[in-house]
């Protein structure tokens, strides 16, 4: 009698399961679960923007043994007209690069950049190349941290590609010192930074510069 009764028991859970199948119940369960793939944007951006592992492909590079400033300028140059960038750069000195973003926005790019208070005014101290270049563009956008922490990020995104790794652009980060950087399609990735760009892009205390 207790076996049966134990098969009893097993017949009427697979009768339940299987009208929860049939009746879609259980999707309807799977897809009220959150997941990495079903957050919404906003979440991702801040919840979880550090646990993304960047996908297969794309370009991986390291310098000095690789050309780092090359694979940025190639990238920056392969953006489509009337697309955009958000930049967000640490040390900005390269003059390649900035006339690679400032070809951009002669084709149409939308271009935002945001940097760090101290490294910019110690740049503007220097080198006018940059600055002087981007001055009669006016598809680039650049606003400043107002603070003494720093706006450490070396990364930029047009929505669909992000480039994120350890290399400032300045021909020492780029090409000289012992840095990373990646080039990579995807779209939540870009997502998350761009999330991140925008929180600190809308700082009511940013210095506007242009």
């Amino acid at each position: 009698m207790r076996y049966i009764a134990r098969y009893l028991v097993l017949g009427f859970i697979a009768t339940v399961l299987m009208s929860f199948i049939r009746h879609g119940f259980l999707n309807h369960i799977l897809d009220q679960t959150p997941s990495f793939t079903s957050m919404h944007m906003p979440e991702l951006g801040k919840a979880v923007s550090a646990a993304i592992v960047p996908p297969q492909g794309g370009t991986l590079a390291y310098s000095p043994d690789s050309n780092i400033e090359r694979m940025d300028e190639q990238a920056i140059a392969s953006t489509q007209a009337h697309a955009h960038l958000d930049i967000a750069m640490y040390a900005f000195t390269d003059h390649i690069l900035a006339d690679a973003v400032a070809d951009a926005a002669e084709r149409g790019v939308k271009v935002r950049i945001y940097r760090d208070q101290q490294q910019y005014e110690q740049e503007s101290g220097r080198d006018q190349y940059v600055a002087r270049r981007f001055a009669a563009e006016p598809n680039i956008s650049i606003r400043v941290k107002h603070s003494s922490d720093l706006m450490h990020l070396k990364e930029w995104s047009d929505g669909i590609r992000l480039r994120e790794g350890s290399a400032n652009w300045s021909p020492s980060g780029e090409k000289r010192q012992d840095n990373s950087a990646a080039v990579f399609t995807n779209k939540l990735a870009a997502q998350a930074f761009e999330n991140k760009f925008q929180d600190m892009w809308d700082r009511p205390n940013n210095i506007q510069v242009q």
